[in-house]
């Protein structure tokens, strides 16, 4: 709380139509994320199956379906070929399912060890898989890059039909199917869907060759699993698929994802909240954490269990390795930003970790921690012993970037450097000599300022839409409700109300970590009240209890209570003055055009100067209780400074070495300061430009 800029992007003029039953606010809302039109906002709110996309508009399904269905009919061994994350997973345990149990295929599968033989088809699997008598694999959520592997298997008589989501090479390879929606031929309207996505297209086509139907929709629960996993956008098909999906997964016939979810929930799965959200963050990493410490089987023997007590063992055993991982996890981010193993400093427009035997299979997890962490992309490489080679020790790693800095276009540029890489403008993989990492750094560095990226060193919050305190209602909240399931391509709507008088505030939860909020509002001489929270915020009682003129931005939900149901807010920010609300600078999701952020929000050399001073009135010490002080006095000469403007004030003088913080949260003026100016501190600069 109090330390990110608030943000609304510029009033595009974009036009909606009234739809009788639809709140203007959520149109509207909804044409600022281009779905516009009546039709389009009905089939956004209402995302039923029988709105699901024809599969055989998907290149060469038809083939795809008719090779499967000829090797079913012949007796021909097949061998699902899946991947090590939640999506691969999934992906493989429905198609197997499905071959198994609708069309008693002789069908196995094939999980590749994330840590001895990385992604995708190698010929050391196809060697193992013909050695199972193998004369048909079918690839999930992989395979359309693997041109040569897919040769060497059909050398050895196996046919390959490809089903795979990721990006297309110049040339398909050489084999019976590709089904893929990023193919440049493809008609299908939806180019984003999850490598289970791409399966669950398949059983659709598959079924509706042997004449089912509803059959295959027990499938939706797994494959939403997935879609959400693989953070796809939910959007269009993948909008459909884990909306039914979720709402599915409560009486899922599923008995070893019910089971998972019960033992997330400590055996209450009714009290698990089954939303996109939810699933990300319980049942996802459960499933990657097998993957990722090397036994990604486990998980798929988790979903296509039918026993009960092998079920409750292997959640168990599940939740066991997701233990692990995050303490690897932990130990490795302690680890990565100690100085002996940060190779970058603050100037760099990166950060880059290095370390040794670090687990390969959490770096990835720990670059986007540290990416957020500094605000800017982040690469972490581990050296192992067996990847020196002729006396040259190499590196292998994740990255992770920040919107506006392609990280794959950076690589790219400095490929000369690297033995290998691969990803895209958000995440990458890359194996580099650690001899060339100096160079590689200075590389980087040269891309962002001949690409003009600067680094925001302050986070920001983005505005969805304005509400006014009393369009805070039950049946506002039902609305927005509607729009779920929220996620990646479908964010929770961020709203704004200002106009709130006076707050009263709490301590609830343990320890009273959390901070619940009454908000209220003047309605024709009536004080009305809107009820928040604000999670693992409680260490801010002693500001929020002293907030007069409020402004907040939260998400809207709906608390149901001994047979009540209420509109709660649950907090997201508050600041102590009115967040103007303009009509030139409201909410988009489009991106570029200008941003507003209000005058609560920036400083000025004037502001700081008299900030300084009364810091400086205090003595040579000071703590953060003194900050009360100072905003009274700063306030009763004139200095609107909110708690935003206090906070990041400090920054600024402690990034210029005016002030030291110590150990035990007391600050120090440095009794030697340099003179330095207020345009050399970056969070100033920033302050100055909001």
């Amino acid at each position: 709380m109090f330390e990110k800029r608030w943000i609304s992007k510029k009033n595009n003029n974009i036009s909606y139509t009234h739809i009788d039953g639809v709140p203007d606010f959520i149109t509207e809302l909804l044409a600022k994320r281009g779905i516009a039109g009546e039709k389009e906002v009905l089939n956004y709110l209402y995302p039923t199956v029988d709105k699901l996309t024809d599969p055989f508009l998907l290149p060469d399904m038809d083939k795809a379906v008719e090779r499967i269905l000829a090797a079913c009919d012949n007796g021909e061994h097949i061998t699902i070929y899946g991947d090590y994350d939640a999506d691969g997973i999934t992906s493989t345990a429905v198609l197997y399912h499905f071959l198994l149990n609708y069309l008693d295929a002789d069908v196995d599968y094939y999980i590749p060890n994330r840590l001895l033989e990385g992604y995708g088809l190698s010929e050391s699997s196809v060697d193992i898989i013909a050695e199972r008598g193998t004369s048909l694999i079918v690839t999930v959520d992989c395979g359309i890059a693997a041109a040569d592997e897919i040769k060497y298997a059909m050398q050895k008589d196996i046919d390959v039909v490809v089903t795979d989501h990721h990006k297309c090479g110049e040339t398909l390879p050489n084999c019976c199917a590709a089904v893929n929606p990023m193919r440049p031929d493809s008609s299908f309207p939806y180019r984003t869907l999850a490598g289970c996505g791409v399966a669950f297209k398949l059983i659709e086509a598959i079924a509706v060759a042997i004449g089912l139907g509803e059959e295959i929709l027990e499938y939706l629960p797994i494959i939403a699993v997935g879609t959400v996993g693989d953070a796809m956008p939910l959007t269009g098909e993948n909008r459909i698929i884990v909306s039914n999906g979720l709402k599915a997964m409560r009486e899922t016939s599923w008995l070893g994802l019910s089971t998972l979810l019960d033992s997330i929930s400590k055996g209450r799965s009714s009290d698990i909240e089954l939303s996109a959200s939810a699933i990300m963050f319980s049942v996802v990493p459960r499933l990657n954490a097998a993957g990722r410490m090397g036994d990604a089987e486990c998980a798929l023997r988790m979903l296509l269990c039918e026993d009960y007590d092998e079920a409750v063992s292997l959640a168990e055993e599940l939740g066991k390795k997701n233990t692990e991982r995050q303490k690897v996890e932990q130990s490795i981010a302690e680890e990565a930003v100690k100085p002996e193993n940060l190779k970058t400093c603050s100037t760099d427009s990166f950060v880059l970790a290095l370390g040794y035997e670090w687990h390969h299979g959490v770096i990835g997890i720990v670059a986007a921690r540290l990416s957020e962490k500094f605000s800017k992309p982040a690469i972490v490489l581990s050296c192992c012993a067996d990847e020196c080679r002729d006396g040259i020790m190499r590196a292998r790693g994740s990255a992770r970037s920040v919107p506006g800095f392609n990280l794959h276009a950076a690589l790219s540029e400095n490929s000369d450097l690297l033995l290998r890489f691969g990803g895209h403008e958000m995440a990458a993989g890359l194996t580099i000599e650690v001899d060339k990492i100096d160079r590689f750094i200075e590389g980087i560095n040269n891309y962002a300022e001949k690409n003009k990226i600067e680094q925001n060193v302050i986070q920001s919050y983005e505005i969805d839409a304005f509400l006014t305190p009393e369009m805070i209602t039950l049946e506002n909240a039902e609305a927005v409700a509607m729009m779920e399931p929220f996620g990646q391509g479908n964010p929770c709507p961020v709203f704004c109300t200002s106009g709130f008088t006076d707050v009263y505030a709490s301590k609830v939860g343990d320890s009273g970590k959390h901070l619940k909020l009454r908000f209220i509002y003047d309605d024709n001489g009536k004080r009305l009240g809107a009820d928040g929270i604000s999670f693992n915020d409680g260490n801010y009682y002693p500001i929020a209890a002293g907030i007069e003129n409020c402004s907040c931005i939260y998400s809207i939900e709906i608390n149901e209570w001994q047979g009540k149901r209420l509109p709660s807010l649950k907090i997201t920010d508050m600041i102590d003055s009115y967040y103007p609300v303009s009509d030139d600078f409201e909410n988009s999701l489009t991106f570029g055009g200008e941003y507003y952020t209000g005058t609560c929000f920036t400083v000025d050399h004037k502001d700081l100067t008299a900030y300084f001073k009364v810091l400086k009135s205090f003595g040579e010490r000071f703590g953060f209780s003194d900050l009360f002080r100072a905003r009274k006095i700063l306030k009763d000469n004139g200095y609107d400074f909110s708690w935003f403007k206090l906070r990041r004030g400090l920054d600024v003088f402690v990034e210029l070495d005016f002030i030291k913080k110590s150990a035990d949260g007391i600050y120090e003026f440095n009794k030697e300061p340099k003179n330095r100016s207020l345009e050399d501190s970056a969070v100033y600069r920033e302050l100055k430009r909001s």
